[in-house]
């Protein structure tokens, strides 16, 4: 797998200048790249199999809510879990469900995301989960 500085480079050629205000977990930082299936819980409602995919990824803001500002622009993130329906990642803002935005994996097309749940791990860290959907067609391109 490549190195965390060599998945930045890579994104930051595709597209531009990253902001990174994201304080990474010291224990997440020791698996970085690790792979596997991850278990599930009773309580979940998952519809497909989720995955350890901890790789460096570019968000890009999209203004969802007219109440809510969000500047464009790209973002640094962490993604640590895949699945056919969705992901999960590490963000240093707040994300708020029902926003839209997209987002850039390593070795993958752009996506357009949901985002479903969001929760504060530590400051400046924050663990999000978003499903993919199939277009930004609600509030543009």
């Amino acid at each position: 797998m490549l190195d965390l500085r060599h998945q930045v480079q890579k994104l930051v050629q595709a597209v531009g200048p990253l902001r990174c205000d994201l304080q990474l977990p010291s224990s997440w930082q020791d698996g970085f790249g690790q792979a596997g299936q991850l278990p599930s819980r009773y309580h979940e409602r998952r519809r497909h199999p989720r995955h350890r995919f901890q790789v460096c990824a570019a968000l890009e803001y999209r203004q969802t809510f007219p109440s809510l500002h969000r500047p464009s622009g790209w973002h640094q993130v962490f993604a640590d879990g895949l699945s056919r329906g969705g992901l999960s990642f590490l963000h240093g803002e707040q994300l708020f469900p029902r926003e839209r935005m997209r987002i850039l994996l390593p070795g993958q097309e752009l996506k357009c995301i949901e985002i479903v749940w969001s929760g504060r791990v530590q400051q400046r860290c924050f663990r999000v989960g978003a499903r993919f959907v199939e277009q930004l067609h609600k509030f543009g391109q």
